[in-house]
């Protein structure tokens, strides 16, 4: 392969993988923050001032450690003193994370999916070599960036059996490849 070739091959697989991600972020977006967290609710330091004496409470402690432990966020209410009164438990953080989750997990199907037929398509479409390499080789780092976004939202079964399943598939590809490179050999096709 010439130094063109391999400039286009390259070229080829940073652009499939730019259009996968910027596709994927353009046509399905992630959960933003601020669509579940409202920053208005959040502590905001003030400035030190006279000390003010606040009386301990039990059941204020007890109401905050059981936010916590329900993976929920303390927002308390001050009486005009600067003393906490009341504590409520915001959930946004976590309802965030599990729509993040779901969305990663989608992500990592969606654009694994994609990259597995890309690597196909690179390997039994296109018969020119660099546009061949380059699709597959987008098809592979498409596969890598579908991993990476996904690894955290997936059960260690799914990650394990996924990773697998594509593992043998391209050692199938592989041995496909290499068995239409024998047949086209002049001894090649007397070994069928």
């Amino acid at each position: 392969m010439d130094w063109k070739n391999l400039v286009l091959g390259v070229g080829i697989f940073i652009l499939v993988v730019s259009v996968v991600t910027f596709g994927i972020d353009t046509f399905y977006p992630a959960p933003e923050y601020e669509d579940f967290c409202d920053f208005s609710n959040f502590d905001v330091p003030r400035p030190v001032g006279e000390k003010v004496e606040c009386s301990e409470s039990v059941e204020i402690d007890q109401a905050q450690d059981d936010c916590y432990e329900a993976d929920g966020r303390p927002v308390f209410d001050y009486n005009a003193e600067g003393c906490i009164e009341a504590v409520e438990c915001d959930f946004c953080n976590k309802e965030y994370e599990d729509v993040s989750n779901v969305h990663r997990r989608n992500i990592f199907f969606i654009v694994v999916v994609l990259g597995v037929g890309l690597v196909l398509v690179g390997a039994f479409v296109f018969k020119v070599d660099s546009v061949s390499a380059g699709v597959m080789a987008g098809g592979v780092g498409s596969i890598f960036y579908g991993v990476t976004q996904g690894w955290g939202a997936l059960g260690k079964e799914i990650r394990f059996f996924t990773l697998l399943i594509i593992l043998g598939l391209f050692i199938w590809i592989g041995y496909r490849l290499g068995n239409q490179k024998k047949s086209k050999s002049f001894f090649g096709r007397f070994r069928k």
